[in-house]
């Protein structure tokens, strides 16, 4: 089900590309705009799978104030700090790759 939704997201995608980026003429703006749909429908479309779909019968974008107790804080930030400083680190190692292949010659880089 969700390989199904997320396949027609992306079909619709590159109907949003052509409309924003040829036919409205947004050039970088409209791919930008065509992307932000793609995710945002792809949001939309995991959390009715999960509202209704699901075994776990998550309620639709619940929000209750529990969630914020501090030991609730704490399992989130274990799992999450960690996460977050492994992708900075990849995120950070392409950019000093940019900034090394800056110093060689256009050949170098071309080898």
């Amino acid at each position: 089900m969700v390989l199904v939704a997320f396949s027609s997201a992306t079909l619709l995608h590159s109907i949003w590309c052509y409309y924003f980026i040829i036919y409205l003429d947004l050039g970088i703006s409209g791919a930008a705009f065509a992307n932000l749909l793609h995710a945002f429908m792809c949001f939309i479309i995991t959390s009715i799978f999960l509202s209704y779909f699901a075994e776990s019968k998550v309620p639709l974008l619940s929000l209750k104030l529990g969630i914020f107790d501090k030991a609730h804080v704490r399992n989130y930030l274990e799992i999450g700090l960690p996460s977050i400083f492994m992708v900075c680190l990849e995120w950070w190692g392409f950019e000093i790759i940019v900034l090394m292949s800056g110093m060689f010659s256009e050949t170098g880089v071309a080898a």
